[in-house]
């Protein structure tokens, strides 16, 4: 796959059509059930993320065996995905709310920030991610509360650094820089599959009132808080990733999963508080994607065990099936998480 493939064909976007239920994984596996703690099925993830992870792999076996020949083409595969969920994520972040929803929005910020003084928001874990701060989640919610949307100069914004961010992969693919490509890939994944994870929360424009307001709220606030984070650069997040460990990252990814895991058994109590079953639905569907972008890169036997668990998380919520999510729960406590030298 070369630089200049057409991007990702219409069932490999990172983005889906809400069913009824829970907010869903972009892209995971049709079921009629779903998969037990005990199933034994191969993961497949997102299919756009699944065949970057494959042709990663692909890269980095390459590499240790010093084979520059087939590193360099799993190189070209790993840039053609990557370009691909560039231009989706781009396409999203274009997307604009109609005036009906923007006023909901407006509407809704009041409940968001009674929310988020809980500390129940999602939104601090997303901009902690971005490596954005406290302020900059507040200074979100002040503008969904003046516009009910994302201001047209922001979506600009985000759209030039993924322009930017494209021409770094075509600089990668004409030099086959592995080191380049090796600190972007990390940070394209992350914008991507964060996009995905918010536009997954609820149909644009398909509001009606209680919960699916609140879950448009919260994933127009997390492509806002994406598109902040995109302009701070990409220089800054390759300097972001040269002072953290990865495994170390993942480790502390993997542990606030755990911890969300074991909260999602209020699925099946009575909401505590008005749109509590939602934040859960969200929280949970966000440390899901966080732990499969701290993972992509690392070497570890029991990756793709791991990224099992997280389709069938996905598919457990999506079937609002709260006691399958307990099981998974101790499923995922058995997984050896990732260390430093496997």
């Amino acid at each position: 796959m070369s630089f200049s493939a057409p991007g990702p064909r219409r069932d490999d976007s990172l983005s889906v059509t809400r069913t009824q239920g829970a907010p869903k994984v972009p892209g995971a596996p049709p079921a009629s059930r779903p998969p037990l703690a005990g199933d034994q099925v191969v993961s497949s993830g997102p299919p756009a993320l699944q065949r970057l992870l494959s042709h990663e792999q692909s890269r980095s076996a390459a590499r240790s065996a010093g084979d520059k020949r087939l590193a360099d083409s799993a190189l070209r595969d790993v840039v053609g995905d990557l370009d691909g969920l560039l231009q989706s994520a781009a396409a999203h972040l274009q997307e604009t709310s109609g005036r009906r929803s923007r006023k909901q929005l407006r509407k809704a910020v009041p409940q968001l920030v009674a929310i988020d003084e809980l500390g129940y928001l999602p939104l601090g874990e997303v901009a902690e991610f971005l490596d954005l701060s406290r302020a900059d989640v507040a200074g979100v919610l002040a503008t969904l509360s003046e516009h009910g949307d994302v201001t047209p100069a922001e979506r600009r914004a985000a759209r030039d650094q993924i322009g930017r961010l494209r021409a770094q992969l075509q600089e990668v693919e004409i030099n086959r820089d592995h080191s380049l490509l090796d600190q972007l890939i990390g940070y394209v994944v992350k914008i991507a599959l964060l996009v995905g994870v918010a536009v997954a929360a609820t149909p644009l424009g398909a509001l009606a009132v209680g919960d699916s307001v609140l879950s448009e709220a919260i994933k127009t606030g997390v492509i806002a808080l994406v598109a902040l984070g995109l302009q701070q650069g990409v220089d800054l997040a390759r300097e972001w990733q040269k002072d953290h460990d990865p495994y170390a990252v993942a480790q502390r990814m993997h542990a606030a999963l755990l911890e969300e895991l074991s909260l999602a058994r209020n699925l099946s109590k009575s909401p505590a508080y008005a749109g509590e079953h939602t934040i859960i639905e969200f929280r949970l569907q966000l440390r899901c994607a966080t732990a499969r972008i701290t993972s992509l890169p690392l070497e570890w036997e029991h990756k793709q065990e791991y990224w099992l668990i997280l389709d069938q998380i996905a598919l457990a919520l999506d079937h609002q099936t709260p006691k399958t999510l307990i099981l998974l729960h101790r499923k995922l406590q058995t997984i050896p998480p990732p260390k430093t030298h496997g």
